[in-house]
């Protein structure tokens, strides 16, 4: 791409663009395997359709040590100027013990309990299981999955009833 005259950030996004439209495009037969240092994870997903493509994706995680999954879970909430109890950090490290699939499953538990505590409005309050049982409490995981199923479209929504009714 040297040589076209264009700026480095103009052929990153013209890269993106490309992997994106091979992946993506009409009758696509082509499957995309990256790897990336994480370091520069981040700076991927300043490309917006890249970053959609990565989340609809199957991604392989690699085993994540009981500090690792610590680091996921606290240093966020540092970040945005929040806290955690400890006692909340402990249960879910021993919720998830040493399986490695998890981390998608605890983002989304967190996500939902941070939306949750955001929206009780007392920054000063640290994000705790008593916050993680009102919201259970208050928007139980059913009523998020029956959310979730009303998105669908009528094949997915097909797909999920043959799935459910055999399983």
């Amino acid at each position: 791409m040297s040589g076209t005259g264009s700026a480095p950030g103009q052929n990153a996004i013209s890269l993106f663009n490309l992997l994106e439209n091979a992946v993506t495009g009409k009758g696509s037969r082509y499957i995309l395997l990256l790897t990336m240092p994480f370091r520069l994870y981040r700076g991927v997903c300043a490309f917006s359709g890249f970053t959609q493509l990565i989340n609809s994706s199957k991604l392989p995680f690699p085993h994540m040590s009981r500090e690792n999954y610590r680091a996921a879970i606290e240093g966020p909430i540092k970040y945005a100027g929040a806290t955690i109890d400890p006692k909340l950090v402990e249960t879910l490290l021993t919720d998830i013990g040493d399986q490695t699939d998890q981390l998608p499953v605890l983002q989304h538990a967190l996500m939902r309990t941070w939306s949750y505590w955001q929206e009780l409005d007392d920054p000063g309050r640290a994000i705790s299981f008593q916050i993680t049982m009102q919201l259970d409490h208050d928007r139980p995981m059913s009523r998020h999955a029956n959310e979730a199923f009303e998105e669908l479209s009528p094949r997915e929504g097909d797909l999920r009833k043959k799935l459910s009714d055999n399983y």
